[in-house]
């Protein structure tokens, strides 16, 4: 068994306050060559349904700031932020034994990860994908990490920006809410998780989380909710209205299972855990709270996450683990549940143990 030992969060640029993203959104979508609407029915759109700043304060979306070739596709913008933010995460580090690749980013073949350690030569290194998970792919990742014999890294990037520009073409031609909710709810952001074997754990004299229990489920029915597609000039992307409230109906007999499995009641346990729960959108973490029963309080690591820096989908839940882990306040011992949610409908809950 592995223990996570040390957490680090990257950005490829540096964030910009909601504001000015959403004004930028507003004026791609005005100066769009396929404006089909008003200024004015625009802007009214966009300010109804977008994630304000009293949600979100800023966000990273490195297109915003980086210009990039125009004849550039979405995964070849994408393949370029992620191999530089490998170069950064990696200066300096030793060769790893073994990569959990964790992305929903479209992307070439070979991907960004192999391209990078052939560069490096570092032609042994094992490579696990966990690819389309979507908000959810970190915590079957790092299940498997923590069952490993060997140190492990898990990265997870997501690069959200350059459909920023297709969900404005979108926008100039036809009203679609849901786009305006995602196009200002999305972040980019990477993260590494690494791991080393228990029994060199004490040698590292650092924090750690061990892993004692994994649960996964699809939700039965709900295989349309979430939908993503985009070709060079249009995004289809829909989260149907019932996925929230379809998570909300199973999110408290999955967690009583995942505990169960971790020797733990749920019910009995609730009141002590620290928790790590995808905020997703403002929603779905408020309809998890009323489904747990407990203050609002509980899911503040959320909250404070998802306003500092947006939703960046599958690194958020390892960012909620970092602020655990390195929480002087949380101390050694202390039980924590993570879940997240992605299209599957699918939900992943880890139980952890901070040592």
């Amino acid at each position: 068994m592995n223990i996570i030992n040390n957490i680090s969060m990257f950005f490829p640029v540096a964030p910009i306050s909601q504001e000015k993203l959403i004004f930028l959104l507003k004026n791609k979508v005005i100066t769009s060559k396929y404006l089909n609407r008003t200024k004015e029915d625009i802007e009214a759109e966009i300010d109804k349904y977008s994630v304000n700043s009293s949600k979100i304060n800023q966000r990273a979306l490195t297109t915003q700031i980086k210009k990039f070739d125009e004849l550039m596709a979405v995964p070849e913008i994408c393949d370029e932020i992620i191999y530089g933010l490998l170069e950064r995460i990696y200066q300096g580090k030793k060769q790893p034994n073994h990569i959990e690749y964790v992305t929903s980013t479209e992307h070439s073949i070979p991907t960004s990860l192999q391209r990078f350690l052939a560069y490096k030569g570092w032609n042994n290194t094992y490579i696990n994908n966990f690819f389309d998970r979507g908000c959810a792919g970190a915590l079957p990742a790092i299940h498997n990490a923590l069952n490993l014999p060997y140190a492990t890294d898990i990265f997870c990037a997501e690069i959200f920006s350059p459909y920023v520009d297709l969900i404005a073409q979108n926008l100039a031609q036809k009203p679609n809410p849901q786009l305006v909710i995602e196009g200002t709810l999305f972040s980019d952001a990477s993260v590494l998780c690494s791991t080393i074997p228990q029994k060199n754990f004490k040698k590292a004299k650092s924090n750690g989380l061990e892993l004692l229990a994994y649960n996964e489920i699809i939700i039965p029915d709900t295989h349309k909710g979430i939908h993503f597609r985009s070709s060079t000039d249009k995004l289809n992307l829909s989260v149907l209205p019932y996925v929230p409230a379809k998570i909300k109906e199973y999110v408290l007999d999955f967690t009583k299972e995942l505990c169960k499995k971790a020797n733990l009641d749920f019910e009995k346990e609730k009141n002590s855990f620290v928790y790590a729960v995808h905020p997703g959108g403002p929603k779905i973490l408020t309809n998890i709270q009323e489904e747990f029963n407990l203050p609002l309080s509980y899911f503040q690591n959320s909250i404070d996450l998802l306003y500092n820096y947006g939703n960046f989908s599958s690194p958020t839940c390892p960012v909620l683990l970092k602020n655990i882990l390195e929480n002087p306040a949380i101390k050694k011992g202390q039980k924590i549940l993570a879940i997240a949610a992605g299209p599957g409908i699918t939900i992943n809950g880890l139980v952890l143990n901070k040592i």
